[in-house]
């Protein structure tokens, strides 16, 4: 799994802004020497100095994991450009087998495919950071893929255990067949908001319609959920991207912007629709 690029964003950043080592090296606060070993890749820097270099690029206007994010883009030819954020450190090769529960469709590899919605989800954490890859169209893969619907939300309600003292119908129990058979899912992106709204729907508190319409005022772009080992292994990794903190911060200002609109949005979905459709335990029966 590849780590940063330092020795090449050392030089990126340099030239971008047009410093010899010497004035680079000053800006930063390091000597000449460190930084051209940096630059050489003889020596790995301490995180101190990784931040103070992300750090000035950034603050100076370089936004380097957004324009990463577009070359790969412009790059990926018949190739998905996906990005993982996490606070760990990926060694070795991806697997389906390390995600935390409760998830939208069980144990997977999640990935999305706007840097945004990675970076966003690393923004408030000490540690972390966003990787990329590269995932090739494939077609000998078992797939299946979801929209914004019903099918969706009982998707994610399965496998988030809302079902729980409650009788799946046929229909849920097939889509779930059909997810556990899939090498890869393909669905939108859910954030804790459309949590709280997929929990009020199995909680009464507002109907399947509702529902729907409140979940389709949000987007937050589309996820791949790798949930087996042939999947995961044709996943091609680009890039370790660093966020710097001021980077971050400006990632989470913008999550609470995007929140807020999403919630308008969605408090308005709620009270056009609030009298249309069924409740939860209208459509499931309850397990006595």
């Amino acid at each position: 799994m590849k780590d940063y690029d330092f020795k090449k964003d050392i030089f990126r950043i340099r030239k971008y802004f047009g410093l010899s080592q010497m004035a680079f090296a000053n800006e930063v606060g390091v000597s000449r020497i460190s930084l051209a070993r940096w630059e050489a890749g003889s020596v790995s820097p301490s995180p101190e100095a990784v931040e103070r270099v992300y750090s000035y690029a950034y603050a100076n206007g370089l936004a380097l994991s957004q324009a990463k994010a577009d070359f790969f883009q412009e790059e990926s030819r018949k190739q998905i450009l996906l990005f993982h954020g996490t606070e760990a450190t990926i060694s070795g090769s991806v697997d389906p087998f390390h995600s935390v529960p409760p998830n939208d469709f069980g144990n997977g590899f999640y990935a999305g495919t706007n840097l945004n919605q990675a970076a966003t989800w690393i923004a408030e954490k000490r540690k972390g950071s966003v990787y990329a890859f590269y995932f090739p169209i494939q077609s000998k893969l078992r797939s299946c893929r979801f929209e914004t619907g019903r099918e969706w939300m009982y998707a994610v309600l399965y496998f988030r255990g809302a079902f729980r003292g409650f009788e799946a119908s046929e229909k849920v129990l097939e889509i779930a067949r059909i997810v556990q058979e899939s090498d890869y899912v393909i669905a939108p992106i859910a954030d804790n908001q459309m949590y709280q709204i997929l929990n009020s729907f199995a909680h009464n508190e507002i109907t399947d319609e509702a529902c729907f319409h409140a979940l389709s005022a949000t987007n937050l772009g589309m996820q791949y959920v790798f949930k087996s080992a042939k999947a995961c292994s044709k996943l091609l990794p680009l890039d370790r991207i660093y966020l710097c903190d001021e980077e971050k911060r400006d990632y989470a200002f913008a999550k609470e912007a995007m929140s807020k609109q999403g919630l308008s949005k969605a408090q308005l979905a709620l009270i056009e629709y609030r009298r249309k459709g069924k409740y939860f335990d209208e459509l499931f029966t309850r397990i006595r």
